[in-house]
């Protein structure tokens, strides 16, 4: 018979009142706040965002785990092209968000949970007096948080536009303060697990509001689509591919994790095919490329039976879809325009030409400040003359290739910080996957550091460094920096030395 000491249960009791407290006390802020919008006259769908909003606030105060869980899959859930209203990365000073309240409001409320989550995190930090957190990857982090800070307080010293620098700067800090997070509030592997959970499922709810979008749309409108979609929401789809087909492939995976991906990947799927991002389908090749390491690694007789069937079937594909325009071909002419651009058609050599002329442009930008760049909110230089974009207000500073462009704004420094990043997680995630047991954690990881991969490739010719992606990002960096630790399989951190004998 297990015996409870009067120390034990009046801890009990005082962590249940605490408990009760604060759930009543949240619930009356919900309700006052409730009647003080019902009267002031708000629409009902402004009046619903701005109380889920606040309930989030409250709920992230006390629990901030859950804030970081607000953020991954909020950020993920809506598109800005698909769902114009959709307000959560939208400054609350944008018109056309469901959540605009004022003109001179330039925070969006994914930044008002990612300050709020900060907060809640360094109080119980304080309040408990627990050791703070690295993971494997803090120091990268914060050599490439250092060059950005930098830019920042370049672009304040004077002769910048600071709302356009505010719009540059902001996405590429969401990075890093996603890892931080994560990595010292989420104690316990199982938390990884859910916030994977919730990224594919905001992957899977954005497809289908995409869907619905294009059901909408006429014939004439539907003919003409340029893509459906964010330009990076391919790449997200691209994460869940990968993770689908890890949990098929790894022995020991949960059967309600395959089925349940499985049935997100339907609508993702046609989605998929329908915004015809070439490069997406080009990076995703990369993401197999891991997979297929990883098997050869670990399950080799599985790698023999599947690799080179797979490898046959694409290829015979490729053949017979080579010349197709049509949007079964779309993986063919994905290829082509790596393998052979000059044989795409004319709208897709269009786009290449575009990107050619600009990235010629952001190479002469970077050769007139190469060492500390222009930093943010200053036009890059167009020695070559590109075609108006003049209906996209930051074409003449944000560029399609991502790399270059970091370069190009924070100097070289932050171009090898950046780099090194990359290469930090990659390496310790690849680790990882070898290391780990062939379970969901595993199929995590794999998918963590495929999009690192991806997105690093993604990034260097289409526009990728957005709120969406950068969120997903930090996500990434903290499995990768954790997942060994939580399941007590830690590197060593130095060498072992070899033991000296004395002699007789």
């Amino acid at each position: 018979m297990q015996i409870f000491s009067v120390h034990t249960i009046d801890l009990q009791r005082r962590r249940s009142a605490k408990a009760w407290r604060q759930s009543y006390f949240l619930w009356l802020a919900i309700a006052v706040l409730a009647s003080l919008g019902a009267a002031s006259g708000v629409s009902a769908g402004t009046s619903l965002a701005l109380w889920s909003l606040i309930t989030g606030a409250l709920v992230t105060l006390v629990r901030p785990v859950v804030g970081v869980y607000i953020i991954t899959f909020f950020a993920l859930a809506g598109d800005s092209v698909t769902i114009i209203w959709y307000p959560f990365y939208k400054n609350l000073s944008s018109p056309e968000s469901l959540l605009f309240l004022d003109r001179h409001l330039a925070v969006s409320p994914l930044e008002c949970f990612l300050v709020l989550t900060m907060i809640a995190w360094v109080v119980q930090l304080v309040g408990r007096r627990a050791a703070f957190v690295r993971g494997s990857l803090l120091t990268p982090v914060l050599v490439f948080s250092g060059f950005v800070l930098l830019g920042i307080l370049r672009t304040a010293s004077g002769g910048a536009n600071s709302t356009v620098a505010l719009w540059e700067a902001r996405t590429l800090v969401y990075a890093p303060i996603m890892y931080v997070l994560a990595t010292n509030l989420f104690t316990r592997k199982e938390h990884y697990n859910t916030l994977f959970w919730l990224i594919c499922a905001a992957i899977f709810v954005d497809s289908l509001f995409a869907i619905g979008y294009f059901i909408t749309l006429s014939g004439t409108a539907k003919d003409a689509l340029e893509s459906l979609g964010e330009h990076s929401a391919s790449l997200h789809a691209d994460l869940l591919f990968v993770v689908l087909l890890a949990v098929w492939l790894l022995p020991n995976a949960s059967k309600s994790r395959r089925f349940g991906l499985l049935a997100m990947a339907v609508p993702v799927f046609i989605v998929y095919f329908i915004a015809h991002r070439r490069a997406a389908f080009v990076v995703l090749g990369v993401g197999l490329v891991l997979l297929a390491v990883s098997l050869y690694r670990t399950r080799r007789r599985y790698f023999w039976s599947i690799v080179p069937v797979v490898s046959l079937v694409a290829l015979g594909y490729l053949g017979a879809f080579w010349n197709s325009q049509g949007s079964v071909g779309f993986p063919a002419q994905s290829v082509k325009s790596v393998v052979s651009p000059g044989q795409v058609s004319e709208r897709d050599r269009s786009s290449d030409l575009y990107r050619i002329v600009e990235t010629a442009d952001v190479v002469a930008t970077i050769r007139a400040a190469p060492l500390v760049g222009i930093g943010f909110g200053r036009p890059f230089y167009r020695p070559y003359p590109l075609p108006d974009l003049s209906f996209w207000v930051f074409s003449d500073f944000i560029t399609h290739n991502g790399i270059l462009w970091v370069w190009m704004k924070l100097g070289v420094g932050g171009f090898v910080a950046m780099l090194y990043l990359f290469a930090a997680a990659i390496r310790d995630g690849g680790r990882a996957v070898l290391r780990l047991p062939r379970n969901d954690y595993a199929a995590i990881t794999i998918g963590a550091t495929g999009f690192v991969m991806m997105y690093a490739i993604f990034a260097y010719v289409d526009i990728g460094w957005d709120s969406q992606s950068t969120v997903c990002l930090g996500a990434a960096f903290a499995v990768i920096a954790n997942i060994e630790r939580l399941h007590g399989l830690r590197a060593p951190q130095h060498r072992v030395r070899r033991s000296v004998h004395p002699r007789a």
